[in-house]
């Protein structure tokens, strides 16, 4: 589980895109609060994450950037391969950032650059 300041501000940047009205969280989430000390979610069904505007950051895991994407699990594996490949997220130093660029790319064709979330040139 990725808990670096990196991914820390990875998530917190993909908020306005990520977190929906509609996405189902479940019970075991993962959030950043205060001094980002994380702590888990107790319950599953949806959550107005809004009302708490930026007192909490989803810590996004594996698993859940995984759910997002609709594709096969072989086109998923074969489209992050190819994105990890020719990409400039070399650097990524974890699971959960790679796939996080990789949902921000193929969703919402974003890119990061100095930690913030812009369209990417076509």
């Amino acid at each position: 589980m990725d808990t670096s300041e990196i991914y820390y501000n990875m998530c917190k940047q993909s908020i306005t895109d990520l977190v929906t009205p509609d996405y189902i969280w479940r019970i075991g989430s993962l959030f950043w609060k205060e001094e980002r000390a994380l702590f888990p979610i107790a319950w599953s069904g949806k959550w107005d994450f809004q009302k708490f505007g930026k007192a909490v950051i989803p810590c996004w895991q594996q698993d859940q950037l995984q759910e997002m994407v609709d594709l096969s699990t072989g086109d998923k594996l074969l489209r992050v391969s190819r994105f990890y490949i020719e990409s400039d997220y070399d650097h990524t130093i974890s699971m959960e950032q790679l796939w996080l660029a990789f949902v921000m790319h193929e969703l919402y064709q974003k890119k990061l650059d100095n930690e913030i979330w812009i369209k990417e040139d076509k």
